[in-house]
């Protein structure tokens, strides 16, 4: 299991909110971590509805465990192609919707994956 330390970012001006690594402790939170795959070890009949924000690319590896997860929904961000790698080699069909641009994420759009 994991510690990871976070910090939660908001203004009133956007209402966005952002989660960074920080070393600042009035706003430290440690938070308990799992692997995708302890997560999904007891599971059969798997679909996973995800918007992680970039991170994708650092849960959907080509160490993932995938054998139990039969249709995937996600937003994916930069760096398109070594996730369909991942997905197309674990067995997975994958339909894209049209990319597009945001001047803060970059390039993304969302990815519809099934056995």
């Amino acid at each position: 299991m994991l510690a990871v330390n976070l910090t939660y970012l908001g203004t009133a001006q956007t209402n966005f909110s952002v989660i960074k690594q920080t070393k600042n402790t009035r706003y430290r939170k440690n938070i308990k971590c799992i692997t995708l795959n302890d997560a999904l070890k007891s599971l059969k009949n798997v679909a996973i509805k995800c918007d992680c924000e970039g991170a994708e690319h650092k849960i959907f590896t080509k160490d993932a465990d995938l054998s139990n997860v039969y249709v995937i929904e996600m937003e994916y961000h930069t760096g398109l192609q070594k996730l369909l790698t991942v997905l197309k080699n674990k067995g997975f069909k994958v339909k894209l919707s049209k990319q597009y641009y945001d001047k803060y994420a970059g390039y993304m759009g969302y990815l519809y994956a099934w056995k």
